[in-house]
């Protein structure tokens, strides 16, 4: 019997419409933002993936099924660290997109959102208030959270070593927040859908200044987390100049 052909490893993967698609929303990568594009180009075929925190109810489970005879996407925080990721949910779907961002920048987001939303009593976490960051400052924060979140979002299989492999194999696309329009653009090519003109808002205000040498420390920590950042970066490239 012949051998089945391989793929190129480095070719681009083609979406499959008559199969689901997951799209991974990683905190503070413009994922809601992201999420009304979605709406736009899936219509009722979007379902989405969260956990209510105010009823510490982990997300529902679609019934794809049902779903069947129209584009299916299903949006929203597929957290591995948090038991919700997606092949526990959905085993045999094997067409992800997602938008990353700079870990650090990204790291740093997460706090000053996290710290506006406990001023205003609205930070919840598995039913309750969530206070782990009441009485913290940055430089603490950066001291006691060296590992970025951005990994618990992909596989525990991924490793900086395989990480341009396996990415490109399972994923068609991973965009990039500094680069958010282009990377709609280049979806919504590679989906068959129209572009969207994205409006992005929700940033919170930083008023701390950086700790010296914080980055440094932080790249050093987070191997795995710029893999997956330089890989998003490297195909955007490939996307942008096929040639």
């Amino acid at each position: 019997m012949a051998s089945k052909p391989r793929r190129d490893p480095q070719a681009q993967r083609q979406y499959d419409p008559r199969r689901p698609l997951l799209s991974i929303h990683v905190p503070k990568c413009a994922g809601t933002a992201f999420q009304d594009v979605l709406s736009i180009w899936f219509g009722s075929g979007l379902r989405k993936h969260y956990v209510d925190e105010k009823r510490n109810r982990p997300p529902v489970i679609h019934d794809l099924e049902a779903l069947a005879g129209k584009p299916v996407c299903i949006h929203g925080h597929f957290n591995y660290r948090r038991g919700h990721g997606a092949e526990t949910y959905y085993p045999n779907i094997d067409q992800f997109i997602t938008i990353v961002r700079e870990p650090f920048d990204l790291h740093l987001s997460n706090y000053f959102y996290a710290k506006r939303l406990h001023s205003q009593g609205r930070l919840r976490r598995a039913g309750g208030s969530h206070q782990s960051l009441a009485n913290m400052d940055l430089e603490t924060y950066l001291t006691t959270r060296r590992r970025s979140f951005l990994p618990s979002f992909f596989s525990p299989d991924v490793t900086p070593k395989n990480c341009n492999e396996l990415l490109m194999e399972r994923y068609l696309y991973v965009g990039l927040f500094e680069e958010i329009q282009t990377s709609i653009d280049q979806l919504a090519d590679l989906l068959g859908f129209a572009t969207v003109k994205i409006e992005h808002a929700n940033a919170a205000r930083r008023n701390e200044d950086i700790p010296p040498l914080a980055y440094e420390r932080f790249r050093e920590d987070n191997e795995l987390a710029y893999a997956i950042y330089e890989h998003a970066q490297r195909q955007m490239q490939r996307v942008s100049d096929p040639g």
